[in-house]
């Protein structure tokens, strides 16, 4: 019966510890900002459409893929 105490004594204390761990501000910070950064990129639009074009002059067309920008110059 002791050690049953014991050992729930001892998950508590770690469930305690594990929520008052002490955070660094620098690295608060730059969780958020690779958090953000990532968001960011998430949701921004697709600039680039793929786009399936026919072969032209041959009895059996094949598909060819081709990946263009929507808009602007990103070289």
């Amino acid at each position: 019966m002791e050690s049953t105490n014991k050992t729930i004594f001892n998950d508590t204390l770690k469930v305690l510890c594990n929520l008052f761990v002490y955070r660094s501000p620098i690295k608060a910070a730059m969780e958020r900002q690779k958090q953000q950064h990532k968001v960011g990129w998430l949701n921004s639009p697709n600039v680039y459409v793929r786009q399936d074009v026919d072969e032209i002059g041959t009895q059996h067309p094949k598909k060819i893929t081709k990946v263009t920008q929507l808009w602007g110059d990103w070289s």
